[in-house]
């Protein structure tokens, strides 16, 4: 089976370590308040809009810390292993991320670094795959698991089986065709029977 995995907040803990940058950036770099109320679950893309951000400003804080925050995050409880035991297992590993390319700064590499740092054993790493039905489709994906609703949903607009890892800023997300998973566990047993 090939099975297509997100990592930003579907293998590791992004969203955690991208907050205190987020701050520092509002009130160091823009000199605006930051308030953030833990009620209000909202991910990373919309926070260039409610705190106003242009888009220029929005390209100078990833820019600036994008760098440092993906050096910085660590994996999910149990995400290596069951990773690890998917491909041990006989089944081909697709990473998928919409990370990009920063200027002077060598996304894939440290990527690259970090997923063999971590000992996630995998086939295949796509970088900056912002259309990941279009991916998913090339590279013939029986299952994803990701964290984006913009990706799931246009994932099972294509038909392709899709798993949501969950968050605090999509559990909100409703659709009949979505499976959604709390946990890597989880996410393994879901999928075992379909092996």
């Amino acid at each position: 089976m090939n099975i297509g995995i997100d990592i930003d907040d579907t293998i590791c803990n992004t969203y955690e370590v991208f907050l205190p940058y987020f701050k520092k950036y509002m009130e160091e770099d823009l000199k605006r308040e930051y308030y953030f109320d833990l009620e209000d679950k909202t991910d990373y893309y919309k926070l260039q809009k409610r705190f106003g951000l242009t888009d220029e400003e929005d390209f100078r804080f990833w820019e600036k810390y994008f760098p440092t925050i993906i050096k910085e995050v660590v994996p999910k409880n149990n995400s290596v292993e069951i990773i690890n035991r998917l491909k041990q297992e006989g089944n081909n590993i697709f990473l998928i991320t919409a990370r990009y390319a920063v200027e002077g700064f060598d996304v894939k590499g440290i990527t690259e670094w970090w997923l063999k740092e971590k000992g996630i054993i995998y086939d295949k790493l796509i970088i900056n795959s912002h259309n990941k039905l279009e991916i998913a489709n090339e590279e013939k994906i029986d299952i994803f698991i990701d964290d984006s609703i913009r990706n799931c949903s246009m994932l099972l607009e294509g038909n392709i089986k899709t798993y949501m890892y969950t968050t605090e800023y999509n559990e909100f997300f409703k659709n009949e065709k979505l499976n959604r998973v709390y946990s890597w566990n989880e996410f393994y047993e879901m999928i075992k029977e379909e092996m």
